[in-house]
């Protein structure tokens, strides 16, 4: 996702990930499956139909299977803390440009995003509610009526404590200019 490593300091592409894996033998990831797991910790929701018994009964069988001898609770000073960059306020766009690895790749991405600010439940309510005033207009007119794309849409992006907004066009008969434009527009 260019979108996240445009604003996460840390991020690895899916190459980069892959390529991460070549000599890894069953036996070393199962060393470092092991060594991982022994410094699990978990933040759980149970919620649904269930009984308040039922609910104590998963906690009690959580909270068994990580403070076992095998393992170990990590504190939560101890985990690590997502960075998420907050982009400039300019006048001018940040544009971000990724060629396509297939030259003969017909289709177009664009993605225009807006980081909204950090995660509060107002401002989320909000930016969903926005999300649905937009998302139908949006749709209607760049998909329906003009034809633009194959996939239009638009969606709240929750990064790390950080909200956003995108708006997303794929397609086959437009540049990325025109897509990118045409977004804008909207």
């Amino acid at each position: 996702d260019i979108r996240l490593r445009s604003i996460r300091p840390t991020i690895w592409s899916c190459s980069s990930k892959a390529k991460s894996l070549d000599g890894i033998t069953v036996a070393s990831f199962s060393r470092v499956v092991s060594s991982l797991l022994r410094q699990v910790n978990v933040d759980a929701l149970y919620h649904g139909n269930i009984s308040l018994s039922d609910a104590k009964e998963a906690e009690t069988l959580i909270h068994r299977s990580i403070t076992s001898p095998d393992s170990t609770i990590l504190p939560r000073k101890k985990m690590s803390s997502q960075q998420v960059i907050k982009l400039p306020l300019t006048q001018e766009n940040q544009i971000v440009i990724a060629p396509t690895k297939d030259a003969n790749e017909p289709n177009t991405a664009v993605e225009v995003y807006f980081q909204v600010d950090t995660d509060c439940i107002k401002k989320r309510v909000l930016v969903d509610l926005l999300e649905h005033i937009l998302y139908e207009p949006l749709f209607d007119a760049l998909r329906t009526k003009e034809q633009f794309g194959y996939q239009v849409s638009c969606g709240i992006r929750w990064t790390f404590g950080v909200i956003g907004m995108s708006f997303r066009v794929v397609t086959a008969c437009k540049s990325a200019r025109e897509a990118t434009d045409r977004l804008h527009k909207f």
